[in-house]
């Protein structure tokens, strides 16, 4: 349980720390479907049970920091400095799709259905996509 003590948040009971070995900062989160995901500065996604709390793999494809990431159903959608959102099936963590639509920075993703995607950038412009389904 969590409590505020003098301005400060202290947790009691377990709690649990996860690392990435590779030492980078972690900029974004999303959990779903028994896995916490992580986007990086060192330009991956860290991926990890979220019943073991081992770490299972990176994902790599970004040439950028990953700063937005969003699970909606059996997809994980990431978004980066490189200007990209990446889309991976997390059954065998394979990038299915790159989108290649912004001129700036990602800063803003969202999935409100599985085949919708709006995001915001740098660029000035926000974007609404439609996938196959």
């Amino acid at each position: 349980y969590q409590r505020r003590v003098r301005g400060e948040l202290q947790t009691r009971g377990n709690v649990k720390t996860l690392n990435d070995t590779r030492g980078g900062k972690f900029l974004s989160l999303a959990v779903g479907n028994g896995y916490i995901c992580a986007g990086t500065s060192h330009c991956t996604i860290a991926v990890w049970s979220i019943h073991s709390f081992a770490l299972e793999r990176a994902l790599t494809g970004h040439a950028w920091e990953v700063w937005q990431l969003v699970i909606n159903d059996t997809l994980l959608f990431s978004g980066s400095f490189d200007h990209t959102i990446r889309i991976w099936d997390m059954g065998d963590w394979e990038c299915v799709r790159v989108i290649k639509a912004h001129t700036g920075y990602v800063h803003a993703l969202l999935v409100p259905e599985v085949n919708v995607i709006v995001s915001g950038s740098s660029d000035k412009s926000l974007k609404l996509f439609g996938l196959p389904e």
